[in-house]
């Protein structure tokens, strides 16, 4: 495993640890160097993650500004965000870490990167406005969302076992550790954080202005989040959306992002250890 991967798990650990954010920020900088040396981050990437935070900075400013700017700011926001979510801004390399193994003899083959670019939105957002609950709390937070998680679980696999995008697989491959890593620190947390704590958020108070009840909010991040995942083809965006409006309401009954990231986790997870993974071909 590189050092630029390393670094970046501590970086997202240490949100749930009681440390100084000083540290945390120390660590972003070795990480910078780390992936400048290995060669994950070139010069343009770096300048480019660097105007990326600078613009998430800027969010504590624009609520006091009119509508107008507020509006442009966050529809400038999303779309930068969304080419680093979908890995468009040259300059950063993510690391493959699994090449198109075939987990099950009637699976698709699984490729997964160790992405250095769609998880920074959660580290700059967290640095600047993110209040975590402690480690030891999350077996509570867990706990306390098992109403969500295991309806969740229920419909979403099911219906992926019904329409034959799944079948019952249950293994314990090699590449279980690597998988861990890779889908709780970076795809997670960096996707719940942007969804969920930020996007959710903004959505629900917007469409409340304009006479909304909050789960249209939810609803419409849910969508979003699901067309994000049209690589997958119709069926995984239609789970996609469904998984989503469940960790949507597991954040909004909460304020926990917490919730939502272990929701998420948990749904992958049993995904992956007893489902063919990530579809039958």
């Amino acid at each position: 495993m590189k050092s630029t991967s390393l670094i970046l798990f501590f970086v997202m650990l240490s949100f749930w640890t009681p440390q100084k954010k000083g540290v945390t920020i120390a660590a972003c900088l070795l990480f910078a160097l780390a992936g400048w040396l290995e060669g994950f981050l070139e010069p343009w990437g770096l300048l480019a993650l660097g105007g990326w935070m600078l613009l998430i900075w800027l969010m504590q400013f624009v609520h006091t500004q009119s509508q107008l700017i507020q509006t442009a700011y966050h529809i400038v926001l999303i779309f930068i965000s969304g080419l680093f979510f979908l890995h468009r801004v040259p300059g950063i390399n993510n690391q493959l870490v699994i090449d198109n193994v075939k987990l099950a003899i009637d699976s698709i083959p699984y490729r997964m990167y160790y992405n250095f670019d769609k998880p920074m939105f959660a580290v700059f957002y967290l640095l600047c406005f993110g209040s975590c609950v402690r480690m030891q709390e999350l077996p509570r937070r867990l706990g306390v969302q098992l109403g969500t998680l295991l309806p969740l679980v229920g419909i979403v696999l099911g219906l992926a076992f019904w329409t034959h995008f799944v079948r019952y697989n249950p293994k314990l491959p090699p590449q279980t550790f690597t998988w861990i890593l890779g889908n709780l620190f970076l795809t997670c947390i960096g996707e719940e954080v942007f969804f969920r704590m930020y996007l959710q958020t903004h959505m629900v108070q917007w469409l409340e202005k304009l006479g909304a009840l909050p789960i249209v909010g939810v609803l419409v991040t849910a969508v979003l989040f699901g067309i994000t995942h049209y690589a997958g083809g119709w069926t995984y965006m239609g789970l996609s959306m469904l998984a989503g409006l469940g960790y949507g309401i597991a954040y909004r009954t909460s304020k926990k992002i917490e919730d939502a990231i272990l929701c998420h986790f948990f749904l992958n997870a049993i995904h992956f250890f007893f489902f063919s993974y990530p579809a039958l071909g």
